[in-house]
């Protein structure tokens, strides 16, 4: 879905790996807090420390929502 490859890609920017080979599963819904990035789910998106998954997580479920707007 759009939300998997956006949390890819926002994880690789962050890790500076090519998001091609991160696989960060996305449960929930389609929009704002219904969207939950399972980024303890993927070995690279693991690495990023715990104090910058809350923005992260925000940044996942706004990225559609900031396109429209």
């Amino acid at each position: 879905t759009l939300d998997v490859v956006r949390a890819n890609k926002f994880v690789g920017e962050i890790a500076g790996k090519n998001p091609n080979f991160i696989n960060v599963p996305v449960i929930g819904g389609h929009a704002g807090v219904t969207i939950l990035p399972a980024f303890s789910q993927d070995k690279v998106a693991k690495t990023i420390p715990a104090d910058k998954i809350p923005d992260l997580d925000k940044h996942v479920q706004n990225a559609g929502t900031d396109v429209v707007d």
